[in-house]
């Protein structure tokens, strides 16, 4: 499997935090990145957060042309 493509906002906020795409992170993001869907299953903590929501986040900023509005709600 390719590595995935990081968004350079991405790429330098892990790397201010020191912080390497665990596998399965880079495995969620390259599927994501071919438009596959699944689930992701790791323990708590492991990371789950950052494989689902951070490619989202970066396409989303790439196709920003007046800026980006996120939303999170409760359920």
């Amino acid at each position: 499997m390719k590595n995935p493509k990081i968004d350079p906002l991405i790429e330098n906020w892990l790397a201010s935090k020191n912080w390497k795409l665990l596998p399965f992170q880079q495995e969620a993001w390259q599927r994501y990145q071919e438009g596959k869907s699944g689930l992701i299953s790791v323990p708590t903590g492991a990371g789950k957060t950052y494989a689902a929501y951070l490619p989202a986040l970066a396409e989303l900023h790439s196709h920003a042309e007046k800026g980006l509005q996120i939303f999170i709600s409760p359920p």
